[in-house]
């Protein structure tokens, strides 16, 4: 048997659905390695949480500012009744000094309190208020709280605890300490005023420092959102799960789809595997043993065992498909026109009929035997006798 295949466009004489076929499966191949790869995606994202803990540095930072003040009356010793830090304050006037602090930081506990201390060594902490919550507003715009000193009750209290502990009484220290108390550790920021007999002044004077600062570092526990490095790119848990759904639901949607537009009746078997068919113009009778197969998949089963092509010859009538070894065809016809209830009709082809032999030629001379003369007709001999 000869065949001559077709060039130039693979759909050749194989119909508009024949071989839409690789194009089909290729869709169908990709549809399903998206669902695939979107459900391996999420699961490796919806097993993982979405947010996980994590220890960072920070700088917690502090500060408190004083300022002091009393008010006095008019008298030449000052200009105006408002004594005002860094001036000193002369106790024949004011006896009562004012000391405000603002606290800026994180929200906390504020104990109002003063130490008294001598140069001899003697050391007490006066308390000057109940403890106070800062809240939240003292990392904005602060907190601000007042501390009244009576310099006269102050001084009395230093002059007992020197006097009992056998201490010859001097100048008075007064620590301006409103400690407070954080998360974090406690933050102690202090004014020192100078106490004499007649005044009452920063020590530094007017270099003295109305403003503490303090910054600490620790360690904190935030929450970040988790991410997977796939590759050499980290995606996060959250657009890994938007990913891995819409993936699955596409290749889903499209595997619908091609479910919905796949070539039916005979056009499907060959969307199965158009890559292993070959299509040819013409057929010459077969020289062989001709076997019918029924089903295309059986068809391309045989081809690939003998690794061997399916040939694809069509008219308008019917497509036939056939595997051609040295000895034997093997063939399926499928009637492209629809049998009862639609289902595609399989038939086999008659064989085209055999060439009859040629016929003897006829002897030269009807009354001779080729190379033995004259021929005496059946009969004739017996005739004689008779006679």
């Amino acid at each position: 048997m000869s065949t001559t295949a077709h060039g130039g466009s693979p759909t050749g004489s194989r119909g508009p659905m024949a071989y839409v076929t690789s194009h089909f499966e290729q869709f169908k191949q990709g549809a399903w390695v998206l669902m695939i790869l979107g459900a391996l995606l999420g699961v490796l994202a919806w097993t993982r949480p979405a947010t996980v803990a994590a220890q960072v540095s920070a700088d917690i930072n502090k500060s408190m500012d004083f300022a002091y003040s009393a008010t006095i009356p008019s008298t030449p010793a000052y200009q105006g009744t408002q004594i005002t830090s860094p001036d000193p304050v002369f106790r024949k006037l004011a006896n009562v000094v004012d000391v405000t602090y603002t606290y800026k930081g994180p929200p906390g506990t504020i104990t109002p309190q003063v130490v008294l201390s001598t140069t001899g060594g003697w050391r007490w902490t006066v308390p000057m208020g109940s403890p106070v919550e800062t809240g939240a507003a003292s990392d904005a715009d602060g907190y601000t709280g007042t501390i009244a000193l009576d310099l006269n009750a102050l001084e009395a209290q230093a002059k007992a605890g020197t006097e009992a502990a056998g201490l010859t009484m001097s100048d008075v220290t007064i620590t301006v300490d409103p400690k407070v108390t954080l998360a974090t550790g406690d933050f102690v920021p202090e004014m020192p005023l100078r106490l004499t007999k007649d005044t009452l002044s920063p020590e530094g004077g007017a270099d003295a420092k109305f403003q503490v600062n303090d910054a600490t570092t620790v360690q904190k526990t935030v929450t970040k959102p988790n991410s997977v490095k796939l590759l050499v790119v980290s995606i996060g848990i959250w657009p890994l799960r938007i990913l891995s759904v819409l993936m699955f639901l596409l290749g889903v949607a499209g595997l619908l789809v091609l479910r919905r537009f796949a070539p039916a009746g005979p056009a499907a078997p060959a969307a199965r595997h158009g890559d292993l068919i070959v299509p040819v113009s013409a057929v010459s009778a077969p020289s062989g043993v001709v076997i019918d197969v029924d089903d295309l998949d059986e068809l391309v089963k045989i081809a690939k065992r003998y690794a061997l092509l399916v040939l694809h010859w069509t008219d308008p009538n019917v497509d036939v498909y056939f595997v051609q070894d040295e000895r034997t065809m093997y063939r399926c016809v499928v009637p492209k026109a629809p049998g009862r209830g639609g289902a595609p009709r399989t038939r086999p082809v008659p064989m085209p009929p055999p060439v009859p032999p040629a016929p003897m030629p006829p002897p030269a001379n009807p009354g001779t035997s080729p190379g033995n003369g004259p021929v005496t007709p059946p009969g004739a001999n017996s005739a004689e006798s008779q006679t």
